[in-house]
């Protein structure tokens, strides 16, 4: 019983830890706050799922700065709430009346799961332009822009360039760089997807295409120091040699990578034949055991059969010695008592005799007076 319970919570447990990791992969991509038509059903915010997995959303919550909740389900998302790999989910207002996208000031998002409301991204914007959405650029990544055209459920890569990027987002004042990791490619010109993103040897769980945002304080959201100065970049993708490029960043950078991967080569052993003058193993039996073992068996089962019948020939040819001499033995005793019988029968004769002789020895001492008395007796 303990150690079903012990392997329960330890199920539990890793569901929860695997559900957290890929939950973690979610993040809000875009916000549209500021509709020409009616904001409350109008508004907008799109999700995207960075990971290789898909990611059912459904009772996650989205909650705004006055912490109004707006808890996901079909009714916002068009009928749908499971997200696709590398693909992206609209949650509409749809007439919530209290959850609200602000259009001036600041407006931060929050993103929570439904398991134990975790938190798992935030997007934060001030003010808003009529028709224009803020979001990530490139998808799932950490720079925001207000120049996009609305990419409901679609990519944001196709609505920005780095011109406008770098416009918007005011280098010079804020003190960031940014480098920007283009779609990578094979020797064929072939576009690698799920390829990982590491700065100095930490994942930083993203993946190419992506720009970095470097700055005094940026920590490559929350894995490494991604402040200024040098830094390494590896691309790794399973299947390929990695790409590395050392980088030395400055405020007011603005790089660019175009990055190639080499695949690896793996040769295929040539098949070894081995030839052995040992004859084939028996195919096992029935029992799991060889010919050879059965044989042993069987043999083993003679010999105990046989060694049986010894001993019972052995003891029933002792019983029948025992038996021969027992007999003997009797026949010795009788044949001994025969001969017994004669000298006892003679000793008791001798014996009874001599008891005669010397009862009547007195009498014969003096035979005159048995003469005597025997003439009387006659001349009666």
């Amino acid at each position: 019983m303990h150690k079903q319970l012990l392997t329960l919570c330890i199920s539990f447990l890793l569901f929860f830890v695997s559900v957290r990791n890929v939950n973690a992969n979610i993040f809000i991509n875009e916000v549209f706050p500021n509709p020409v038509e009616d904001e409350i059903q109008n508004e907008w915010i799109e999700l995207y799922n960075n990971s290789n997995e898909e990611i059912n959303i459904n009772g996650f919550k989205l909650i705004d700065a006055a912490e109004h909740e707006l808890v996901i389900s079909e009714l916002y998302t068009d009928g749908v709430t499971v997200i696709h790999p590398m693909s992206w989910l609209v949650v509409q207002r749809k007439g919530h009346t209290t959850f609200a996208l602000n259009n001036s000031g600041t407006e931060t998002i929050y993103l929570k799961n439904n398991i134990d409301n975790t938190l798992i991204d935030t997007f934060s914007y001030t003010d808003s332009v009529e028709e224009k959405s803020w979001g990530r650029s490139p998808d799932g990544g950490g720079l925001l822009t207000s120049v996009l055209d609305p990419t409901k459920g679609t990519s944001n890569n196709k609505a920005v360039t780095p011109t406008e990027i770098l416009q918007n987002s005011d280098i010079g004042s804020t003190g960031k760089a940014y480098y920007k990791i283009n779609d990578v490619k094979d020797g064929s010109g072939n576009i690698i997807t799920n390829v990982k993103i590491s700065v100095d040897g930490n994942y930083i769980h993203h993946y190419a295409p992506e720009t970095i945002e470097f700055c005094d304080g940026c920590d490559c959201s929350g894995y490494t120091n991604c402040c200024f100065g040098t830094h390494k970049i590896v691309l790794e993708r399973s299947g390929y040699e990695a790409w590395s490029e050392s980088i030395n960043i400055k405020t007011g950078d603005n790089l660019e990578a175009n990055p190639t991967l080499k695949m690896v080569y793996t040769p295929t052993p040539n098949p070894i034949f081995v030839t052995s003058d040992k004859p084939t193993p028996t195919k096992p039996s029935v029992l799991g055991k060889t010919d050879e073992e059965e044989f042993l068996k069987e043999d083993g089962d003679k010999v105990s059969i046989d060694k049986t019948i010894s001993d019972i020939n052995d003891k029933m040819t002792g019983q029948d010695i025992n038996k021969e001499v027992d007999g003997n033995k009797i026949e010795d005793d009788h044949k001994t008592n025969e001969n017994k019988y004669p000298v006892a029968a003679l000793m008791l004769i001798l014996g009874g005799i001599s008891f005669f002789v010397a009862a009547a020895y007195p009498f014969m001492k003096n035979s005159k007076y048995v003469l005597k008395l025997l003439n009387k007796w006659e001349k009666r």
